[in-house]
């Protein structure tokens, strides 16, 4: 099944159209197969509403337009990864929150936020679900500013993270999805403190991070896109993770207790 999400490299060709159509094809494709993970989830196809599946230039995950400054490989790969990001809420149970949950006007109610934490990788890939409602709440892309680059702006202060985390750490723990990203590789042992014990679903793509304090680590195998998934971290979170992503990870390590 993991063999559906396979990655595939620019196309090279001096043709602009036909390279943006060759990308429509291959995010219309990842497309699919995310629309029929939800069915097989029981969701409603008609609420996945974030891929435009018959109008592959209009898609939200493709770029209207292709930036040709930008390294077309690593375009392809994050929109595809935002594409998983946004899909994992789907798949994962949060905490419930009766004080939030009890309130019957639905515009009162806090915001789902997906926060970024360091060099954003995702470009535009997430202009076209910004506000849209998701778990009847607004959606959110929170991006905030990583502990590399905080830390080089404050090279003598011996007080930098606990500057960092006064400045940052409520936004960060208000997110519900946490993406740290590759440019905190060196801050990961002081970005998990800066989370803390909240019930964030914490994911990145830094090398080995599903056994670093993070829930789910994409890997690249094979030109392929993956993931891994760290039970003990998701329980420690209070989360509950569907057992239809569990059959399409890479690897699952499994809680104590847990066949």
């Amino acid at each position: 099944m993991n063999d559906c999400f396979a990655f595939v490299g620019p196309v090279r060709t001096e043709d602009k159209s036909k390279r943006f159509q060759a990308r429509s094809g291959i995010l219309r494709r990842y497309s699919l197969v995310l629309f029929w993970l939800s069915v097989a989830a029981g969701l409603c196809p008609a609420d996945f509403s974030v891929f435009r599946l018959a109008e592959p230039s209009a898609m939200i995950f493709a770029a209207a337009v292709p930036d040709e400054q930008a390294d077309a490989k690593t375009q392809v790969e994050y929109q595809l990864k935002a594409a998983f990001l946004f899909n994992f809420i789907k798949f994962v149970e949060w905490p419930e929150k009766p004080a939030q949950d009890s309130k019957a006007d639905e515009s009162l109610l806090e915001p789902f936020r997906i926060g970024i934490i360091g060099q954003d990788p995702f470009g535009k890939a997430f202009e076209g679900v910004q506000d849209k409602t998701i778990r009847n709440r607004k959606l959110e892309i929170v991006r905030l500013e990583g502990l590399s680059s905080f830390r080089k702006k404050n090279e003598t202060n011996a007080e930098w993270l606990r500057d960092y985390i006064e400045k940052y750490q409520k936004r960060i723990q208000s997110c519900s999805v946490l993406f740290v990203c590759e440019s905190e590789k060196k801050f990961c042992k002081e970005a998990m403190e800066v989370i803390g014990e909240t019930t964030s679903l914490i994911v990145s793509d830094i090398e080995n991070i599903a056994e670093r304090g993070g829930v789910i680590g994409f890997v690249n195998e094979d030109n392929k896109v993956r993931f891994d998934i760290n039970m003990p971290e998701a329980q420690k979170r209070k989360l509950k993770i569907c057992s239809q992503l569990l059959r399409l990870a890479r690897k699952v390590k499994k809680a104590d207790g847990q066949g």
